[in-house]
């Protein structure tokens, strides 16, 4: 784009630059070198050599001051010979006793004349040099006019399509030189090598810029757009993250605000949830909360008042769109952020809710608050956004640096806002404002005016049995049933394959082996588990302390 853009800019300044040029016409004039009459052939030769020579000795002399004086005086050019000395220039034609003359002027009539006039003033004032000046002595090599100027009919300059072709090579070479000394001195992030470069570690998403996913605080809707399908990469590659230890708790932060943090954390809990996964999405925002403004839903009570001890975890998970996915909103804003994230309390809200659910904690910057260091110390790691051409090399090996400080891990980078056209060179390489200034409360009128209320550390185990109680197992909803609700009872009928018949085994004879009676063709249900419906273990289908068919030897 850089060059193309240099190459336009240069082809513009060569249309400028032949506009701002004088139009000027070309005439030329011919005269003949002669050196008297020849009886022989070697007379013959010899003059013609002769010639050649005297034409060399007569190219200086056009342009002397002398014939341009003799030339305003013929055409009557009241400003003299210094008007019109730099008008004309000469040649020898091809080793030819030949002069060729060439008049440059701005009008076809002149050019005409001054070509002319200077093969006559020309000759003249060799003549008087090869007689010494005797007027009344012949000279024995002369010039004669020998072809007359013709009227131009087309200027010579200025030469539209080679001043284009002159500013489009120059504007090639000066963009290229712009494209190398950006690259040299650049120090945004542009392209996957150099996180690898940077941090040693691994970009997990390549989000491509949608205006779809601009619109979903504006219109409330779901549709990621060109972004679907590397969403659902980076769920695919943070499942590839751990296997033997899948990360249950996830940080999403960034090296400064602007990043799309917020965007990330829910459309990755969208198609977590999607994918058949429980999720909840923790707003830890406390100074900027955005999740309640982009699912729409009243975020006056949440997290705050949970860590406060205020409201139950029940009442504070609010439902979505998605079946399988809650949002816990960040509740009243509060002056010390900082320690309600850091506290124990908020340690046990993770482990807790993140036993039988993927629980994504959308955290502050990471740079300008220490909150999501705290959170990424107390989950399974952390997940760093990265807007691709804004965010600085340095800033991103700062928020590394601070992931190291508290023991964090970090599974990994998401390049965000990616310009479609560049995805492949984002991928696979070529073919400041400060957030801290400028994070506080978005709504002040809102904010608390008392610190929430901080529980002992001795509190903190009873705190993590209630949480466990109102959570274990979370309730399975439909979109008609609030999660506050009961729980619904799931039928078999949408887990039943089609029947097998299945034979009893054979049994050899004199074996005292007694097969217990098994139902015929028993239906194969998946149902789900009582421990994630039930909060008494009882099967939500009814009969879940029945014992299953065995055999008795």
């Amino acid at each position: 784009m850089l060059l193309v853009v240099a190459v336009l800019l240069g082809l513009a300044g060569g249309f400028v630059w032949t506009q701002m040029q004088p139009t000027l016409y070309q005439s030329s004039a011919t005269g003949l070198i002669t050196s008297g009459s020849a009886a022989s052939m070697g007379e013959a030769f010899s003059n013609q050599t002769l010639g050649v020579q005297r034409a060399q000795t007569y190219v200086p002399l056009v342009t002397s001051g002398i014939v341009a004086d003799r030339v305003a005086e013929e055409l009557g050019i009241p400003e003299g010979g210094a008007a019109v000395r730099d008008s004309a220039t000469a040649a020898v034609v091809d080793g030819s006793p030949m002069l060729r003359i060439t008049a440059t002027a701005s009008q076809p009539g002149r050019a005409r004349d001054l070509a002319d006039a200077f093969v006559r003033a020309t000759a003249e004032e060799a003549a008087k040099l090869e007689t010494g000046g005797n007027p009344d002595r012949e000279p024995v090599i002369k010039l004669v006019p020998l072809e007359d100027a013709t009227l131009p009919t087309s200027p010579v300059s200025p030469n539209l399509w080679v001043n284009l072709g002159i500013g489009a090579l120059v504007g090639l070479v000066v963009g290229y030189l712009i494209a190398f000394l950006r690259k040299s001195v650049d120090n945004r992030i542009r392209h996957v090598s150099d996180i690898e470069e940077l941090i040693g570690s691994r970009a997990l998403g390549v989000i491509p810029k949608a205006s779809e996913i601009g619109k979903q605080r504006q219109r409330g809707t779901t549709d990621l757009g060109v972004a679907s399908e590397a969403m659902r990469q980076l769920r695919t590659n943070l499942r590839y993250v751990d296997v033997d230890n899948p990360p249950q708790s996830i940080v999403v932060t960034s090296s400064h605000a602007g990043e799309g943090k917020s965007t990330i954390a829910s459309n990755l809990a969208r198609v977590m949830a999607a994918a058949g996964q429980p999720v909840i999405l923790i707003d830890c925002d406390l100074r900027r909360p955005m999740q309640a403004r982009i699912f729409n839903l009243d975020g006056d009570v949440g997290l705050t008042q949970v860590l406060a001890g205020e409201v139950a975890i029940e009442d504070a998970l609010v439902a979505t769109e998605r079946r399988l996915l809650q949002v816990l909103p960040a509740g009243r804003i509060p002056p010390n952020p900082s320690e309600l994230l850091g506290s124990k309390r908020m340690a046990a809200l993770i482990k807790a809710l993140s036993r039988d659910n993927l629980v994504i904690l959308d955290a502050p910057p990471i740079l300008p608050v220490t909150d999501a260091g705290l959170l990424t110390a107390a989950s399974d790691g952390a997940l760093l956004v990265i807007r691709v051409g804004r965010t600085f090399k340095e800033h991103v090996k700062m928020a590394n640096k601070v992931l190291e400080q508290v023991n964090g891990r970090l599974l990994g980078t998401v390049l965000n806002v990616v310009p479609q056209r560049q995805l492949g060179s984002v991928m696979y390489g070529y073919g400041y404002r400060t957030y801290k200034n400028d994070y506080y409360y978005r709504n002040r009128k809102h904010a608390m005016t008392e610190e929430v209320p901080m529980l002992m550390v001795e509190d903190t185990a009873e705190f993590e049995d209630s949480v466990l109680r109102s959570t274990q197992p979370m309730p399975m909803r439909d979109d008609t049933t609030s999660v506050l609700g009961p729980a619904r009872a799931i039928s078999t009928e949408q887990f039943t394959e089609p029947e097998i018949t299945r034979t009893q085994p054979a049994v050899p004879a004199g074996v005292g082996v007694e097969v217990a009676s098994q139902p015929e063709n028993p239906p194969r249900a998946r149902a789900p588990k009582a421990s994630q419906y039930s909060r008494n273990g009882d099967d939500s289908r009814g009969g879940g302390d029945k014992e299953r068919p065995r055999r008795a030897l």
